[in-house]
């Protein structure tokens, strides 16, 4: 007896989010004993919590062996938890990180801060937002079976792979652009089929201050959303209460965030970076350069970072208020083959979530499992377009997306997601190279990354879909005749 076709496909539906949801709940389990060692980065928010790691030495003198397992080589999963809250500046990255901070000073230790329980808010959110996309592929998707495994398993070995759970047993503030950023844009594809009214726009000011807050480098996506969430239509209709909703969705975000986030005592530090380490390298006449900006005699500073080299520290303070991003900007002005020297420059360097930092403990032997835990960042970097090829697909990637534009189902959800991330992923990498330079680029870069991973998901399942539609429009219906058995044979 054959069962109801209906009961046996909601069951292999539910049976397949299970198989998805389990492939991420096991990556982040077995990578609970990875997390990226310390650039010199966490005492920014780190001090909300902790002093330091529980080590010999917090800040051993650099060139040490101590200095070497402190920073940049090794991850460190105890650190003192004395609640200090002295950090002079806020990232929501630090309302991640209170959960676990909870549970570990309550139910694990009162004085010691364990990183892996820190990290269990983080991935408690990432949990939910894949039962999100399951039930947004639920509603808006004619195939949702087959969009589970072309856009829910994706996101799930995305989200478990090594070198994107290794953030989360850190204190760097990535950790909120990974967490909020993709539900910025799960409200933004909420609008496509609600209505825009005060409840949506409260819910999407409360998710665009988690994200514009989570560092300095995010202040540019309440620019970017403005578009997604008023219609044109609308601004042409109410002019007068759009430049309000203008002065709320953007002007207050933006300027928040810069003052939020802004580090203590980095005022020349991270424009120097910008120009010496960064613009002026890749100029063709940097001399001439530095003489529009009077300041012919720090010839000798470029290319020496800030924090790496005494150079560089001491060339940030000689001109106080000449060494800026103003400067900067006038820099590519007079030269604008800089700007595309800095393009070639991201295009060449993306698709490697490395940082080149370690990511495992003193000790600890990683052979056994950095191969398969980590394989969506491998898959990224071998077979991810870079270069001239991902320039060349842009083009392709946009067409694609205009195609997609106006369809009411989840194509065109998936159009809109992937120009917001598309635009991510350039203004990101572009701000990270005039601020900080070459300086640690490719985690500055991790973030943009991420952003293409989402727009190329995306952009892959549009052209399925499309491809799909246009089948089934097509097809002709072939009139087939029936078999009315082998003739008989005469004579």
């Amino acid at each position: 007896m054959i069962g109801n076709p209906g009961i046996v496909r909601i069951n292999l539906r539910f049976l397949v989010k299970i198989l998805i949801l389990l492939i991420f709940v096991l990556g982040n389990f077995f990578n609970l004993n990875a997390g990226w060692a310390d650039n010199g980065d966490f005492y920014r928010v780190a001090t909300w919590f902790s002093t330091g790691p529980i080590i010999n030495e917090t800040w051993p003198v650099t060139g040490t062996e101590a200095w070497y397992r402190r920073f940049y080589s090794y991850y460190i999963p105890e650190w003192n938890l004395d609640m200090t809250n002295k950090s002079e500046m806020f990232s929501s990255a630090v309302l991640l990180w209170y959960p676990g901070v909870f549970l570990n000073r309550y139910f694990y230790s009162a004085s010691t801060l364990y990183l892996p329980i820190m990290s269990l808010g983080a991935r408690v959110l990432l949990f939910i937002f894949l039962l999100l996309v399951f039930d947004w592929i639920d509603r808006r998707s004619s195939h949702p079976l087959f969009n589970y495994f072309t856009i829910g398993l994706p996101l799930a070995l995305l989200f478990s792979t090594t070198d994107i759970t290794a953030f989360f047993n850190s204190f760097y503030q990535e950790n909120a652009v990974i967490i909020f950023v993709p539900y910025l844009v799960a409200v933004i594809l909420m609008g496509r089929r609600m209505e825009r009214g005060w409840s949506y726009y409260l819910l999407y000011v409360l998710v665009l201050f988690l994200v514009v807050t989570s560092k300095s480098a995010s202040i540019f996506w309440p620019a970017l959303a403005l578009p997604f969430v008023i219609p044109f239509v609308q601004v042409l209709r109410h002019p007068l209460k759009i430049i309000g909703l203008v002065a709320v969705l953007v002007i207050l975000p933006t300027l928040l965030g810069l003052i939020l986030t802004e580090v203590p005592n980095t005022t020349y530090i991270r424009p120097y970076n910008g120009l010496f380490t960064g613009t002026l390298m890749l100029s063709e006449n940097p001399q001439q350069r530095l003489i529009e900006l009077s300041i012919p005699d720090l010839y000798y500073c470029i290319g020496s970072d800030f924090y790496s080299t005494k150079e560089g520290h001491d060339c940030a303070y000689k001109h106080p208020g000449k060494i800026t991003y103003l400067a900067i900007m006038k820099t590519m002005l007079h030269e604008p083959k800089i700007i595309v020297k800095q393009v070639y420059y991201v295009i060449y360097s993306i698709q490697n979530y490395s940082l080149h930092l370690g990511k495992y403990i003193y000790g600890d032997n990683v052979l056994r499992q950095e191969r398969w835990l980590n394989f969506w960042s491998i898959l990224k970097l071998y077979t991810f377009p870079k270069g001239w090829l991902f320039l060349g697909i842009m083009p392709i990637l946009l067409a694609l997306i205009g195609l997609a534009w106006k369809s009411k189902d989840i194509t065109g959800d998936l159009a809109v997601s992937a120009l917001v991330f598309l635009c991510a992923f350039w203004i990101d990498s572009l701000i990270e190279i005039w601020v900080d330079g070459q300086r640690d680029l490719l985690k500055h870069l991790a973030m943009p990354n991420m952003f293409f991973d989402y727009a190329w998901i995306a952009s892959l399942n549009i052209i399925v879909l499309l491809a799909i539609g246009w089948v089934r429009e097509n097809r002709k219906v072939i009139a087939i005749p029936k078999f009315k058995g082998i003739p008989k044979l005469h004579g």
